[in-house]
C-alpha cells in the first residue's frame, strides 16, 4: 500500500489491491508453516528425562524478557533478526537477552542441584 503505482483507472486499482493483499496472505500462510506456534500451556513438563522437565521449569522462572526471547529462539526457532522485529529491538540487543537468559538459565539450574 505504502509502494501503490499511479493507475489508469479504477479496476486496474482493483486489481492491484486484491493481487497484494493475496501476496501478504500467502506471506502469513508461509510464515506459520515456517514457524508452527505452540501455546505456552501446550507445553508439556512431561519427558523421558526428568532433567528436561528442570530445564523447562527454570525457563519458566526467568524474568520475562529473557523468557520471552529464549522461548522465541530455542523453542520457536526464530532466529535473531526476526526475534528482534517482534519485540521491537536490535539484533544485537536480542543477542544480548539471549547470553543473559543463558547465563540466569544456568545460574537457577545450579541452584536446583545443590
Amino acid at each position: 500500500m505504502e509502494r501503490a503505482p499511479r493507475f489508469d483507472g479504477p479496476g486496474r486499482e482493483r486489481a492491484w489491491l486484491f493481487t497484494v493483499a493475496a501476496n501478504r496472505c500467502r506471506d502469513t500462510l508461509r510464515e506459520a508453516r515456517r514457524h508452527p506456534r505452540a501455546e505456552l500451556d501446550e507445553l508439556s513438563v512431561e519427558s523421558a528425562d526428568p532433567e528436561d522437565a528442570g530445564v523447562l521449569d527454570a525457563l519458566m522462572g526467568l524474568p520475562e524478557k529473557y523468557r520471552e526471547t529464549m522461548l522465541l529462539h530455542y523453542v520457536e526457532g526464530y532466529g535473531t533478526r526476526e526475534i528482534a522485529r517482534m519485540i521491537g529491538r536490535t539484533p544485537s540487543a536480542v543477542k544480548m537477552r539471549l547470553k543473559k537468559g543463558r547465563e540466569l538459565l544456568e545460574a537457577q539450574l545450579g541452584k536446583e542441584q545443590e
